[in-house]
């Protein structure tokens, strides 16, 4: 009995020993900012910023803050290129050598060589920033040898018709622009198709005529002689980065003013007539990209250029073809700007229409002028 006595006295003993441990374990810490065995200490409060300009110092950007801020703008000032100087003036020179040969009609044994330089002069001034002036000259110089031995070779130079015309352009965001003009062609040219006494005047007239055939009858109105050019048209610009591209439409209007009149038909021939007017269009665009800096452009312009009523309506031989009323041309060109000054190098390459009946002809454009 003293035994079992003992036995539940020493565990209610353990038992009060371990339920006061746990008490103590589970209290909390002790209100004197002790902390309890075995637990960190408390992260000390933040100090208060100290504003070494003093309390009335000025707030916001100013002080130090504005020091910062007026900085920035320096640097990127500093990193932003200028813009280009704007040139309102432009003065130059368009070159196209042609080359290649004409026939009468297929059944014709002979075909006759040319080679011709048409220079075109010229020059643009903006009197506003969105409206400009222009003004072309242009001239022809023509070797022409036929390979028939009963024919004549001849060298000739002929002057064509003096344009002027004026330009505005309107702006349809910071990357397009859509340029319209209207150009007059006086009859200035040199030549008569049918002055039959005067050999000279109709050589003359047919040195201006290969010239539009060299330059894929995109400039017909500048070498047309007789004829009074009236010359609306319109393109849209447009720009993104190095990537230039465009869009033009321009529909000439050529009246005739004077000239011999066509001679008399011979029994069983038709009449040659003279259109009084004479009507083209002429509707193309262009890709170009900067390879070099801004230094070199490459890239293609092309055309499509509509005869539909001629300066004459010549009869036609036995066999011959109509003549297309349509010509198709490509120009691969390079563009360059070298200080003010500016160059273009072509090649006008007729892919089909009418170059591919009469005249075969071929051009190589070499531009050069300067901005002012």
């Amino acid at each position: 009995m003293k035994t079992q006595a003992w036995l539940i006295r020493a565990a209610s003993w353990t038992m009060v020993g371990t339920l006061t441990w746990l008490a103590r374990a589970q209290a909390p810490a002790p209100a004197t900012g002790e902390p309890t065995p075995g637990t960190a200490k408390p992260a000390a409060p933040p100090k208060p910023v100290v504003d070494e300009e003093g309390p009335y110092a000025p707030k916001g950007k100013t002080g130090k803050l504005r020091e910062d801020v007026q900085e920035a703008p320096k640097e990127e000032a500093a990193a932003k290129p200028e813009p280009e100087a704007y040139k309102p003036g432009y003065a130059g020179a368009d070159a196209v050598i042609g080359f290649g040969e004409e026939q009468q009609s297929p059944t014709d044994a002979y075909a006759t060589d040319i080679t011709t330089l048409s220079l075109v002069l010229g020059g643009e001034y903006h009197v506003r920033k969105d409206i400009l002036l222009r003004l072309r000259l242009p001239v022809t110089s023509t070797s022409i040898n036929p390979t028939d031995p009963r024919a004549e070779s001849y060298h000739l130079t002929a002057f064509g018709n003096i344009e002027i015309g004026g330009q505005y352009e309107a702006e349809l965001g910071p990357s397009t622009k859509v340029p319209v003009w209207l150009n007059l062609a006086v009859p200035t040219a040199s030549g008569d198709a049918m002055a039959i006494a005067d050999p000279r005047s109709m050589r003359s007239y047919a040195v201006n005529v290969t010239s539009v055939a060299a330059r894929g009858y995109e400039d017909g109105e500048l070498f047309a002689p007789h004829r009074f050019g009236v010359v609306p048209g319109a393109a849209i610009r447009y720009r993104s980065g190095p990537m230039h591209v465009g869009g033009f439409l321009s529909v000439p209007v050529l009246v005739q003013v004077g000239g011999e009149s066509p001679p008399a038909a011979a029994l069983g021939q038709d009449q040659i007539k003279a259109n009084a007017v004479a009507v083209q269009t002429l509707l193309g665009g262009s890709f170009f990209y900067e390879i070099v800096g801004k230094t070199l452009d490459l890239g293609l312009r092309s055309w499509i250029a509509g005869l539909w009523k001629d300066d004459y309506d010549y009869p036609l031989g036995p066999g011959a073809p109509t003549p297309s009323k349509i010509q198709f041309v490509l120009e691969p060109e390079l563009l360059g700007k070298f200080g003010p000054a500016r160059a273009t190098l072509g090649y006008i390459w007729p892919i089909g229409g009418r170059l591919g009946g009469d005249f075969k002809m071929h051009g190589l454009r070499l531009g050069l002028g300067f901005v002012f």
